[in-house]
């Protein structure tokens, strides 16, 4: 086999593992921890970091997200379901970081939409006949419903203004996961240099404010 047969087809085998690792979640982490290794190389020619921290130790931090805020909303909700007229128009279940307040949220939006009284026994009643006895647990159960409403009180402009401060998170995670796949291809050989500035600039305007 000659050399430029043996390049093409270790640069072929090398494109299909790229794509296998892309296509899991711990393949990105892989190639994320990868384009890590890479930036921190370079970065140590650069008299000041761009951040105060290391890049490794902003992969490490908790994405932008404030759960204890998702949860009083949530108990905002309960409290008064006529706040949703006030957070819809802005928030949807993807903007939680939380998995357990964005299923919160969802069945609080379905309840209202099914003009399911604002009381909490009617609440869990709907949730059993319209979703079953496990569904309950996939929200917190009782005690977690119970301690969001204690934890909060219902006034539109906050529930308002926590709204805002949920989805501004969800757009900063979108941005990082988005800055993230932009490193991942960047570290594509076999990507065209066209191709990969188009589908870099098509992942960044996939993040919509």
């Amino acid at each position: 086999m000659t050399k430029d047969a043996s390049d093409k087809t270790a640069l072929s085998e090398a494109g299909q593992q790229l794509g296998r690792l892309r296509s899991t979640e711990a393949g990105r982490k892989i190639l994320s921890k990868a384009a890590v290794r890479f930036l921190e190389k370079h970065c140590k020619k650069c008299k000041r970091s761009p951040t105060k921290y290391g890049v490794a130790e902003l992969l490490e931090t908790t994405p932008p997200s404030d759960v204890a805020m998702e949860k009083r909303l949530i108990g905002m909700l309960l409290l008064d379901r006529r706040t949703l007229e006030v957070v819809s128009p802005v928030l949807s279940p993807k903007h939680f970081h939380s998995e357990q307040n964005a299923a919160c949220y969802e069945r609080l939006t379905e309840a209202q939409r099914a003009k399911c009284p604002a009381d909490m026994d009617l609440f869990l009643t709907w949730l059993r006949e319209q979703h079953g006895r496990n569904e309950l647990e996939r929200l917190g159960g009782p005690a977690y419903l119970v301690e969001a409403m204690a934890d909060t009180f219902a006034h539109p402009d906050y529930a308002r203004h926590y709204a805002k401060v949920i989805r501004n998170h969800a757009v900063r995670r979108d941005l990082i996961r988005a800055a993230t796949q932009i490193v991942v291809d960047s570290y594509a050989a076999d990507m065209p240099l066209k191709d990969l500035i188009d589908r870099s600039r098509a992942t960044l305007e996939g993040v919509v404010e």
